[in-house]
């Protein structure tokens, strides 16, 4: 699959999985999937993630700003990529930033929910979009950590020589 089939794939997924919360959620109770643990919620998130900013009037444009900023920086370092792999970890992370940016731009927040209780602890509402750039960030976090072919592609990229990357974790 290309990669820019991949981006709009997620995008779409998020985009039709949020219409869909705005149209069976909104107003209502939300919908229990599995009890005290799992349920669909509809919330419009004003901030970043976890409502962070929400309460601030220069919020929404900040957030705006940096998610396009973050969106073409990434952009720009995934057409110097080679190592496939990465490549669809940052297109998970674009899809994503893209996704949010969307619907703050059309709507002035976020749709979000997905909700996980376990008990009394409560993790915030989240979205498709949020969920892509996690695993993104992961997955991209696994392989700068134990594949060297991403390892060699990103200091390629950065101009750093593996000889003095090997010196640097010697030295610490």
């Amino acid at each position: 699959m290309s990669l820019s089939l991949f981006i709009l794939a997620i995008l779409l997924l998020d985009l039709l999985t949020k219409y869909l919360a705005r149209i069976h959620l909104a107003g209502g109770p939300g919908i229990t999937l599995i009890e005290d643990f799992f349920s669909l919620t509809y919330v419009e998130n004003r901030g970043a993630a976890f409502g962070l900013f929400s309460q601030k009037t220069y919020g929404p444009l900040l957030l705006l700003t940096l998610a396009c900023l973050l969106t073409l920086i990434l952009a720009k370092f995934l057409s110097k990529l080679r190592y496939r792999p990465l490549r669809y970890g940052l297109c998970l992370i674009i899809s994503g930033s893209l996704g949010n940016t969307i619907d703050r731009l059309l709507r002035g927040f976020v749709t979000d929910f997905l909700t996980f209780k376990f008990g009394s602890w409560y993790f915030p509402s989240f979205n498709i979009a949020d969920t892509a750039i996690v695993l993104g960030c992961i997955f991209l976090a696994a392989l700068l950590l134990w594949d060297p072919k991403a390892q060699a592609d990103l200091d390629r990229v950065l101009g750093h020589k593996a000889e003095e990357r090997a010196d640097e974790s010697r030295e610490s």
